[in-house]
Parts: C-alpha cells; structure tokens; sequence
C-alpha cells in the first residue's frame, strides 16, 4: 500500500479495535466552469478524499465516514464505526467481511483532462459562447 490512500486506509485499520474492519478510501479532484447569458460566472476546482469504515463487533455492524483524514480524525471514525455497531442489534446471517483481495488497477487517468487550467477552461467555455452570442 504505498499509495497515498493505501496509507490512509492502513492507518484507520490499525486504530480499529472492531472484531473486523473494512475501510474504503475514495477522492479525486474536480473542476468546472459554468456559464450562462453569454458569460462565465463560475469556475470552481476542488480536492477531497473521504473515508468509509464499517466496524463488526461479533454480529453487530456500524458504519461511519468522514473526510478528516488526521490520526485524530481517523481514529474518531474508528470509535464512532464501534460506537454505532455496539448500538445497533445482532444481524443473525451475517457472515462476516469478506478477506482481503488484491487491489484490481484501472486505466482512467487523462493527465491532459486532469491538468487543464481555469484558464484553459474558461477559454473553451468562450469557443462555445461566441457563436451563441452572435446569434
């Protein structure tokens, strides 16, 4: 796990006390240019990873999330997935989490989309204004 998230999800198990643990660890970056009446009003970009642990205490299953991904805020998610599960009743078929499996890896990254500027953004947001505003 010498990915960014491999590490985060590594460190919210390791604080669980729960029977069993599944962390999912999800984020990405965003970006958008809005426009309206011929001109750009918005353009926004935004960077976030959030965390998903689901804690089992024998039968019982809690489930918390956050996007504080301090040691502090990882291991308040761990006592709040622990805290719900002792809250909540025996699930009597329960199985039990699945084991660990490999990390299957997935070729969607764009380097070019990724990477595009505001400015960039905004310019092809004008490409598509101009003729609307001629008409």
């Amino acid at each position: 796990m010498n990915t960014k998230a491999g590490k985060i999800a590594a460190a919210a198990l390791s604080l669980s006390k729960a029977d069993q643990t599944e962390v999912v660890v999800y984020g990405g970056a965003s970006a958008l240019t809005r426009f309206a009446n011929n001109t750009i009003h918005q353009n926004v970009a935004q960077e976030d990873l959030h965390v998903i642990m689901r804690a089992v205490l024998g039968k019982r299953i809690g489930i918390a999330s956050s996007n504080d991904i301090s040691r502090r805020g990882l291991k308040l998610l761990a006592e709040t997935a622990a805290e719900i599960a002792r809250n909540q009743a025996d699930v009597p078929d329960f199985p039990g989490l699945p084991g660990a499996s490999a990390i299957a890896q997935v070729e969607a990254y764009s380097r070019e989309t990724a990477e595009i500027t505001p400015a960039a953004r905004a310019a092809m947001a004008r490409d598509v204004i101009r003729p609307a505003a001629a008409t």
